[in-house]
């Protein structure tokens, strides 16, 4: 579960920190098996005016803020996310500035580093494959590798299939040989924030559940660590796109269409591991190489005559699953 860690909330009066609400949170989700991603995140209305922080004294206030929240709930998350798509001017304000947020982020990572060493932190996730905002701060953020665990996270919305996420990661330079997602310099890319609206042109309630069952299969193809789908609860009026992105309805939790293909690919993810990253693409179809065979995926007959001889219960052998029009199927080695 990825989620807000907002740095005005928890700092109300300029000076004392009140974590209880977010503590009590964040140990009920863990009661329901969820790890936690937190996000510290946003400007303040005292030490930055709102904006994101620029000036030395506004790191040492957002630095202050990130240790505090290590000492405080370090032991329900499982890594700190430092902001949220600073290359977008709604969450960087007033503009991007990627110079600011390295300086943001190496002041953070040495304050909770002090506090617990090995935690894992990610640069905050940028909006979509930005790569000029990248060639700006990769080699910055992996000089951090030397010091503790760090991942550069990224949010590749799209209106295409989640497969034109390889050519994207290709061109940034972001794929090495053996196709894994991974900066020139080492540093794993994870995907937390991706997801399909059903307000989108041309989506609608059942393709954005096939959408979203496709995404964790291209992730694991390109051997991304975390993936996390946007979003588990449907965030505000349905008649803004932005909000209709969720498996369930807000209130009354009632599954959409997407929950419910959602879970038909959950069957067949745990049935399997993928072995190594490297996507093969033959014949309008995607495989990847699993433990003992391989995962195919893809839109069709043809697709569909993969799977001859797929994992079923008990090992049994089934014609593949079917995900909206996304025929999906796992093939052991002959």
């Amino acid at each position: 579960m990825r989620t807000d860690v907002r740095w005005a909330r928890i700092e109300r009066d300029g000076g004392t920190f009140d974590f209880s609400a977010e503590r009590s949170a964040f140990a009920l989700a863990r009661t329901g098996g969820f790890r936690i991603l937190g996000i510290l995140a946003y400007g303040h209305p005292i030490h930055t005016q709102n904006r994101a922080p620029s000036t030395a004294a506004e790191r040492e206030g957002f630095a202050r803020f990130a240790e505090a929240a290590e000492r405080e709930l370090g032991n329900l998350v499982d890594g700190w996310e430092v902001w949220n798509e600073p290359n977008h001017p709604l969450f960087w304000p007033p503009a991007p500035d990627a110079r600011a947020f390295v300086a943001l982020f190496e002041r953070a990572a040495e304050a909770i580093w002090q506090v617990r060493p090995q935690r894992q932190l990610v640069a905050g996730g940028l909006s979509e494959v930005d790569q000029a905002y990248l060639d700006q701060i990769r080699r910055p953020v992996a000089a951090f590798l030397r010091r503790g665990p760090v991942a550069l996270s990224l949010h590749p919305y799209r209106k295409s299939n989640p497969e034109t996420l390889f050519g994207d990661l290709s061109k940034a330079g972001l794929i090495d040989a053996t196709g894994r997602a991974v900066t020139p310099e080492g540093v794993p890319i994870w995907i937390t924030e991706w997801g399909y609206c059903r307000l989108w042109p041309a989506v609608g309630p059942t393709l954005q559940g096939e959408m979203d069952v496709r995404i964790p299969m291209v992730t694991a193809a390109l051997g991304v660590p975390l993936t996390i789908l946007f979003e588990l609860v449907d965030g505000g009026p349905q008649t803004k796109s932005q909000y209709t992105c969720g498996l369930l309805e807000a209130g009354s939790l009632r599954p959409h269409p997407a929950a419910q293909l959602w879970e038909q690919g959950a069957w067949l993810f745990r049935q399997v591991s993928v072995e190594r990253p490297g996507v093969v693409q033959v014949n309008g179809h995607w495989s990847v190489a699993a433990v003992g065979g391989s995962v195919s995926w893809g839109e069709g007959p043809a697709v569909a005559g993969l799977c001859s001889d797929s994992l079923g219960p008990n090992g049994s052998a089934v014609p593949g699953l079917r995900v909206g029009n996304t025929v999906i199927c796992y093939t052991r080695q002959s």
